[in-house]
């Protein structure tokens, strides 16, 4: 994780990228330029704090997600979208 200072964390943004698997989709976002901070989890599902084979098993509603921070006068949500896809 890259330091910023405190009186610069208004140009922090976060975004959230749901994928099939978050290793890999978090791999090439923590090379990515402006990228501050990533974390893996899961989002959108049913249940309260499923586990990794409940997720796998697909039958929690839950999808594999990164959120990413990055710095907004360094990349755009724009970029990131690009390199998701």
């Amino acid at each position: 994780m890259k330091f910023i200072p405190f009186a610069d964390q208004s140009r922090i943004k976060k975004a959230y990228f749901a994928s099939g698997c978050f290793w890999g989709t978090e791999y090439y976002f923590m090379k990515a330029p402006g990228v501050v901070y990533t974390a893996v989890g899961y989002m959108g599902g049913h249940m309260e704090n499923p586990t990794y084979e409940q997720v796998s098993g697909k039958k929690t509603g839950h999808l594999e997600t990164t959120e990413v921070e990055y710095d907004s006068t360094k990349t755009s949500y724009e970029e990131l979208v690009k390199l998701f896809f």
